[in-house]
């Protein structure tokens, strides 16, 4: 939408609105689609992601079941985008019913109560968004990994408030005249144009979309308050790491899918780890990898001495709540340009926003490669930039550092409201790329939990395919 001062003409007008109403359903199916894609790829590797999950196989959706839910909601959803796009005076419904309804039906099959559709893998999954948004330690890495991913959505959730406030809008103008005839006589695509920019600029909008980050922020404190109340170091083993420390295996979670918990791991146990590679045993175990993955906090100008009285992960978890502290500037100060016009924004808030922005994707994209991903080891014998223990081919890591860095960006730009006013379109581009580059992070940030947990670390994967078919034949 290049700009707000005059109506479209309706044809336009639905165009433009359409993904206002079904972009956040269209961005979290699509982000089902490729967590799907992420556990079929760890599936074919054999990687252990119950394990580092902590999540028995039967809580956890399988990748086929994953398909058919995004089957039935991408199905639910483009019904109602087809009765939306093609609802005119003479339909049963008024255009702005069909995201009602698709939101209903999809509440609907969420929340059921009945053993249908996935019942048990439901529940579990509603129970650890009730433990994400309750932050008591231990934090399991679950609860990390489903916090961060609600992050990638936080745009997402603001776009289903601006869907809310539009649709009241036009069903309380539409019913003013008190005939229910006028709801089919009057122009409801001009209502929704002219309610659009009253409700993008809604204060809700950056207070919806804050929320995930202070969740994340939230169990980064608890993380570190219960640190500091432990005296715990890096080398501790539990399970209240919260990601960034050695978390140890919860009782009864083998290590090796289809191993039996009472039984002890030896050191072959691990070759099976990825069909894909011929691994060999490595001098080092899970102890090394945490001491190797430890902070120099005395190359941070001035707070490197205050970070190093800390207890080692109490540290790392104040610094990991600072790269979610850093996200709020980028939403507030975004949203104060509704406050201001152009002329008055642009000079100082604008310079602001843009030393946030660049604050915010420079902290992110360090610390997704150092600590998400445990890169940048000094110690890394299988290439510049990586570690010494991976299970992915060293191609695929340089890969997703650059792609990491040009989306990191993109993450951002995507949390200003303010840019909105720029495009509609162009927002839904800036979402899915950004789930698109949570489906990147995903596959290293699993992958460096199992190694650090244990899974794989007795093993060094060897960089090529072709070494692995040869030592096959051998």
């Amino acid at each position: 939408m290049s700009g707000i001062a005059d109506p479209p003409s309706a044809p336009v007008s639905v165009m433009l609105s359409t993904p206002v109403f079904f972009r956040a359903p269209g961005v979290m199916i699509l982000f089902l689609f490729l967590w799907g894609i992420n556990l079929s790829v760890f599936k074919a590797l054999r990687i252990n992601y119950h394990g580092a999950l902590n999540m028995v196989p039967e809580d956890l959706l399988e990748p086929r079941q994953i398909f058919q839910a995004v089957g039935v909601l991408g199905s639910l959803l483009a019904v109602c985008i087809t009765g939306y796009l093609w609802s005119g005076a003479d339909a049963v419904f008024i255009p702005e019913a069909y995201p009602v309804i698709f939101y209903a039906a999809a509440l609907l099959i969420l929340l059921s109560p009945f053993d249908r559709f996935f019942h048990r893998q439901r529940m579990a999954a509603w129970g650890i968004l009730r433990r994400v948004f309750a932050a008591r330690v231990p934090i399991a890495f679950t609860e990390v990994l489903v916090a961060d991913g609600l992050t990638s959505l936080a745009k997402a959730f603001g776009d289903m408030e601006v869907t809310i406030c539009i649709i009241s809008t036009v069903v309380a103008v539409a019913w003013s005249g008190g005939d229910p005839d006028h709801v089919h006589t009057h122009n409801l695509e001009e209502d929704a144009y002219n309610a659009l920019p009253g409700c993008i600029h809604s204060f809700f909008i950056p207070i919806i979309i804050s929320v995930p980050f202070v969740v994340r922020l939230r169990q980064c404190l608890a993380a570190r308050q219960h640190y500091l109340s432990i005296g715990a170091s890096s080398s501790s083993t539990s399970a209240a790491s919260a990601g960034y420390s050695n978390p140890g295996v919860v009782a009864g979670t083998p290590l090796v899918q289809g191993h039996d918990p009472a039984t002890p791991l030896s050191a072959s146990a691990f070759v099976s780890v990825s069909p894909l590679a011929s691994l060999t045993a490595a001098p080092s175990g899970p102890a090394a990898a945490a001491a190797s993955h430890r902070i120099a906090f005395d190359a941070i100008p001035l707070f490197g001495p205050w970070l190093n009285s800390l207890p080692h992960d109490a540290a790392v978890q104040t610094l990991n709540a600072t790269k979610y502290l850093s996200a709020l500037p980028v939403i507030w100060l975004s949203a104060m340009k509704r406050n201001y016009p152009g002329s008055e924004w642009l000079p100082f808030y604008r310079m602001l926003w843009l030393l946030a922005v660049s604050i915010n994707s420079l902290y992110g994209f360090v610390w997704d490669i150092r600590m998400d991903w445990g890169l940048l080891q000094s110690s890394a014998a299988n290439g510049p930039l990586l570690r010494p223990h991976t299970l992915y081919p060293a191609g695929a890591y340089y890969a997703a550092l650059a792609l990491n860095l040009a989306l990191r960006v993109t993450w951002s730009l995507k949390l200003s409201s303010h840019l909105h006013l720029t495009g509609e379109w162009y927002i839904f581009m800036f979402e899915m790329l950004e789930v698109f580059r949570r489906f990147i992070w995903i596959f290293f940030r699993v992958e460096w939990e199992c190694v650090r947990r244990g899974d794989g670390i007795a093993t060094v994967r060897k960089p090529s395919l072709k070494a692995d078919l040869d030592d096959a034949q051998k």
